[in-house]
């Protein structure tokens, strides 16, 4: 569940911040982001790298069959750096055969094996990789938490507020469950999977969320 504090740096505008007193100047310390996002983009928040763009573009609001609904979203994930699961499968095993040298070829069961765990452990695979870069980007680069997870993003091909909040739920699952802080950076994926599902860990956009509702004193 994304916090409200952080809903509002997400939604809401400079002026729309100050009149809920709120320092827009804070928003990208906070969440990562410079600008807020518009509600349709908002909406795939906790979708990408792990889901197909048919389910990305119907979050947004958008056709996959309309070729200027295409045009428009292809624009937008090249722009702000974000995956599908097919170009961050593609990534990855870019990744996999440079690390392994010139010489190495991705055979096709090897291929098969890398998107049939992916199909089955993807949002906790995202979920562990992201903490990971996070951490080691409060470790390392000593920045502050939106700076982290913009780093951390880039390498992902996620959204900012997508690290932090898959790093949320990482941390919500070690305590609800008991488990040592950060134990789930070294947990097998087919394991850690079984734990986020027990835990009901989920990082998606609250879509019955009403603005109007982030502008209300009541919510201060």
């Amino acid at each position: 569940m994304i916090r409200f504090e952080w809903l509002k740096y997400l939604l809401l505008t400079d002026g729309e911040l100050r009149r809920v007193k709120m320092n827009p100047d804070l928003r990208f310390d906070a969440i990562g982001h410079h600008i807020p996002l518009q509600s349709h983009w908002a909406h795939t928040v906790g979708l990408w790298a792990w889901s197909s763009r048919g389910t990305i573009m119907t979050a947004a609001g958008l056709t996959e069959d309309d070729r200027r609904h295409q045009s428009r979203f292809e624009m937008y994930r090249r722009r702000a750096g974000l995956h599908t699961s097919k170009t961050f499968l593609k990534e990855a095993r870019i990744k996999i055969a440079n690390e392994r040298g010139p010489a190495f070829k991705l055979d096709k069961k090897f291929v098969a094996g890398l998107e049939a765990a992916f199909a089955n452990h993807g949002q906790v695979e995202i979920a562990q990789c992201a903490r990971l870069h996070l951490e080691l980007n409060i470790a390392v680069d000593k920045v502050s938490t939106g700076a982290a997870a913009k780093n951390a993003a880039a390498e992902l091909g996620i959204m900012p507020i997508e690290v932090l909040l898959y790093a949320d739920q990482l941390r919500y699952l070690e305590s609800s469950m008991c488990l040592e802080p950060g134990s789930t950076n070294e947990m097998e994926l087919s394991d850690l999977k079984q734990w986020w599902d027990t835990a009901e860990c989920s990082v998606a956009f609250p879509h019955e969320l009403k603005l109007s509702s982030l502008l209300s004193d009541a919510n201060l």
